[in-house]
């Protein structure tokens, strides 16, 4: 990985002042923060991971999105980079991107194939958000992995006759 040898402090700072205002519920300050936070730090995924996340929770869909997919191009870590895909996931559906969507819990479901508890968070979201033909499909794949834990293919079983 390459080391980024720029001053990268004001970017820091512009991220923590953004997380405090969110803690504040201060919506439109920290939206502001994370923006001078990437202006300033250029690469860094999260103030645009989080710019995403209030996007999506004010319903700015196609802002969410344009900030989600930077964050990702920014190569998060593994486990941040499943987080952004299923916020990103929720907000292409949300904007009736439907098959945007899909693709991108597709793409999150190949990353981890065989991560029980991402397949479980990923047929949850789907659920969630009512698509329930694909939470059926996960909810089979985990039945598969899971046929050596008998109480687990079970549940998964009785979750899918829910559905």
């Amino acid at each position: 990985m390459e080391k980024d040898t720029g001053d990268s402090g004001p970017a820091v700072r512009w991220t923590l002042i953004g997380l405090l205002e969110e803690m504040r519920g201060h919506e439109v300050e920290a939206l502001n923060a994370y923006q001078k936070a990437t202006t300033a730090g250029g690469k860094a995924f999260y103030p645009r991971y989080c710019a995403g996340l209030i996007q999506l929770h004010r319903n700015d869909y196609n802002a969410a999105i344009e900030n989600l997919n930077a964050a990702l191009q920014a190569g998060p870590p593994r486990e941040d980079a499943i987080d952004i895909q299923k916020a990103l996931g929720r907000s292409y559906l949300r904007s009736r991107q439907t098959d945007q969507a899909k693709q991108t819990w597709s793409a999150l479901a190949q990353m981890a194939p065989d991560d029980v508890v991402t397949l479980q968070e990923l047929t949850a979201l789907l659920v969630d958000e009512e698509q329930w033909e694909e939470a059926l499909i996960y909810y089979e794949k985990l039945r598969t992995l899971q046929k050596d834990r008998p109480y687990q293919a079970v549940l998964c079983t009785i979750a899918m006759g829910n559905v």
